[in-house]
């Protein structure tokens, strides 16, 4: 049994639990699809990324808005993103606005950089599933030590991304 989003024990098929978690995501989706485009920002590295917010050209919820209309537009095409966190991102985004106006600079040197991981670390709130129907449903409690220095350097969390296949080939060969 896997409990949803609203705490509720759901006693499903492996389909129901796929489909279940597949509206909720897609529902993320249709929400900012077709969001907002910065010139400039375009697959820019951290370096552009960060000039472009230190000099105020670009603020980080209009950064956030832009890769996560991208997140969706890659979604469409590869059906690449097992979990979004655009809401959260939003927030955060906002509140690192907040922080350079009140102090006149960054929070550190990724200061509001949109970021995807990969599914098998942790975001509290989350679900790592890393392609595991019995892994639905159980958000993490923490962030991983990685998520939570990302986020410490100012970095921003858009998305969760598939695993490949090959994830388990160490744990395969070491059987």
């Amino acid at each position: 049994m896997a409990s949803n989003e609203t705490g509720a024990k759901t006693n499903r098929s492996w389909e129901g639990v796929v489909a279940a978690k597949r509206a909720i995501r897609d529902a993320q989706i249709r929400k900012y699809e077709g969001g907002s485009d910065i010139s400039g920002a375009d697959i820019a590295d951290v370096e552009t990324l960060t000039n472009l917010l230190s000099s105020g050209q670009v603020s980080a919820e209009e950064l956030i808005r832009a890769y996560i209309g991208r997140a969706c537009e890659a979604q469409k095409k590869t059906n690449c993103l097992t979990e979004t966190c655009f809401d959260d991102a939003i927030d955060q985004a906002r509140h690192l606005d907040d922080f350079q106006r009140t102090h006149g600079r960054l929070i550190g040197p990724l200061h509001g950089v949109p970021i995807s991981v990969k599914d098998q670390f942790d975001i509290r709130g989350l679900d790592s599933t890393v392609g595991y129907v019995c892994n639905a449903f159980a958000p993490a409690k923490s962030d991983a030590p990685l998520i939570h220095t990302l986020k410490q350097l100012g970095a921003i969390i858009i998305a969760k991304t598939n695993l490949p296949q090959s994830i388990m080939v160490s744990n395969i060969a070491e059987s």
